[in-house]
């Protein structure tokens, strides 16, 4: 019987950076399912049990606070880990990714050794307890 992989979501705008994620979370064992909207990212909670999810933050929906509060929140009521994915670690025209109810924030663009620290904090240690990083 074969086991099921990690389903990850991916919700980002930016065709090349959807592209490079799904491919090193393919490196690290995992099934990335990926989308460019958040209406197609609601779609595929509904369809799939995903342990993570990863939201780019220029999504329009995300600059609803309250909103985005709210959706986060049911996200971590059904134990879904949820990272923010960010054009830079500070942009004054976003809300911050802490304020919204993100648990992480990944900085694009993207590398290894921040996605390998953003999985362990919030994927592997609930999956397998360790990880170790793809060569």
């Amino acid at each position: 019987m074969k086991q099921a992989s990690t389903k990850v979501l991916i919700v980002e705008a930016n065709d090349l950076y959807r592209f490079i994620i799904e491919k090193m979370m393919n490196k690290r064992g995992l099934t990335p399912i990926s989308v460019s909207s958040f209406d197609a990212g609601v779609y595929e909670l509904q369809r799939h049990d995903f342990a993570l999810v990863l939201f780019d933050m220029r999504l329009a929906e995300l600059s609803d606070q309250t909103f985005a509060t709210d959706f986060l929140k049911t996200l971590k009521d059904r134990g879904i880990s949820n990272v923010a994915l960010s054009d830079s670690a500070y942009n004054p025209n976003q809300l911050a990714w802490q304020d919204l109810g993100f648990v992480d924030c990944l900085v694009k663009p993207f590398r290894f050794e921040c996605l390998d620290r953003v999985l362990n904090a919030h994927l592997f240690n609930k999956v397998n307890s360790v990880f170790i990083p793809a060569r």
